[in-house]
Protein backbone atom coordinates (compact mmCIF):
# COMPACT_ATOMS: atom_id res chain seq x y z
CA UNK A 1 0.00 0.00 0.00
CA UNK A 2 1.89 3.32 -1.35
CA UNK A 3 0.54 6.89 0.62
CA UNK A 4 -1.19 9.07 -1.78
CA UNK A 5 1.14 12.35 -2.34
CA UNK A 6 -0.53 15.91 -1.10
CA UNK A 7 -2.41 17.48 -3.65
CA UNK A 8 -1.54 20.92 -4.61
CA UNK A 9 -4.61 22.70 -1.94
CA UNK A 10 -2.72 20.54 0.91
CA UNK A 11 0.96 21.86 -0.11
CA UNK A 12 -0.84 25.15 0.11
CA UNK A 13 -2.49 24.77 3.76
CA UNK A 14 1.06 23.40 4.98
CA UNK A 15 2.97 26.37 3.57
CA UNK A 16 0.67 28.70 5.52
CA UNK A 17 0.79 26.57 8.73
CA UNK A 18 5.06 26.98 8.77
CA UNK A 19 4.23 30.27 7.61
CA UNK A 20 1.68 31.25 10.22
CA UNK A 21 4.75 29.62 12.96
CA UNK A 22 7.29 31.81 11.79
CA UNK A 23 5.30 34.73 11.28
CA UNK A 24 4.41 35.01 14.98
CA UNK A 25 8.06 34.64 16.03
CA UNK A 26 9.33 36.97 13.35
CA UNK A 27 6.57 39.78 13.49
CA UNK A 28 7.25 39.06 18.20
CA UNK A 29 3.37 38.76 18.22
CA UNK A 30 1.80 41.38 15.76
CA UNK A 31 -0.94 39.44 13.92
CA UNK A 32 -0.69 40.45 9.95
CA UNK A 33 -2.06 37.36 7.61
CA UNK A 34 -1.05 37.58 4.18
CA UNK A 35 -4.39 35.54 3.16
CA UNK A 36 -7.77 36.91 2.69
CA UNK A 37 -9.87 36.67 5.52
CA UNK A 38 -11.98 33.43 5.10
CA UNK A 39 -10.03 30.89 3.16
CA UNK A 40 -8.75 28.18 4.11
CA UNK A 41 -5.31 29.25 4.16
CA UNK A 42 -6.27 32.02 6.13
CA UNK A 43 -7.55 29.87 8.30
CA UNK A 44 -4.52 27.54 8.72
CA UNK A 45 -2.53 30.50 9.15
CA UNK A 46 -4.16 31.77 11.86
CA UNK A 47 -4.50 28.29 13.74
CA UNK A 48 -0.87 27.76 13.58
CA UNK A 49 0.10 31.14 14.81
CA UNK A 50 -2.42 31.24 17.68
CA UNK A 51 -0.60 27.48 18.62
CA UNK A 52 2.63 29.45 18.44
CA UNK A 53 1.51 32.08 20.24
CA UNK A 54 0.10 29.60 23.12
CA UNK A 55 3.73 27.78 23.30
CA UNK A 56 5.83 30.49 23.29
CA UNK A 57 4.26 32.25 26.28
CA UNK A 58 3.95 29.03 28.20
CA UNK A 59 7.33 28.85 27.68
CA UNK A 60 8.79 32.22 28.32
CA UNK A 61 7.02 34.44 28.75
CA UNK A 62 5.05 36.62 25.48
CA UNK A 63 5.74 38.85 22.88
CA UNK A 64 2.35 41.71 23.42
CA UNK A 65 0.85 43.00 20.37
CA UNK A 66 3.25 46.29 20.48
CA UNK A 67 6.57 44.78 20.83
CA UNK A 68 7.27 45.11 24.01
CA UNK A 69 8.38 42.40 26.28
CA UNK A 70 6.11 41.01 29.04
CA UNK A 71 8.43 38.94 31.50
CA UNK A 72 7.14 36.08 33.93
CA UNK A 73 4.66 37.07 36.71
CA UNK A 74 6.90 37.93 39.96
CA UNK A 75 7.26 35.40 42.76
CA UNK A 76 4.61 35.40 44.91
CA UNK A 77 5.94 36.97 48.49
CA UNK A 78 4.23 35.96 51.58
CA UNK A 79 1.67 38.40 53.19
CA UNK A 80 3.19 40.35 56.03
CA UNK A 81 0.39 41.35 58.79
CA UNK A 82 0.98 45.09 60.04
CA UNK A 83 2.76 45.46 63.45
CA UNK A 84 -0.64 47.60 64.82
CA UNK A 85 -4.35 47.04 64.47
CA UNK A 86 -5.89 49.25 62.82
CA UNK A 87 -8.83 48.10 63.70
CA UNK A 88 -8.43 47.92 67.85
CA UNK A 89 -6.66 51.29 67.54
CA UNK A 90 -9.30 53.20 66.50
CA UNK A 91 -12.05 51.41 68.68
CA UNK A 92 -9.82 52.22 71.84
Amino acid sequence: MTDALPDEAELRLLAAKEEGRRDYHRMRGEFRPPYPFGTREYNAYENEWKQALKRASSAYGCWTADQYWCPEPPEPTLYKAPKENEYARRKG
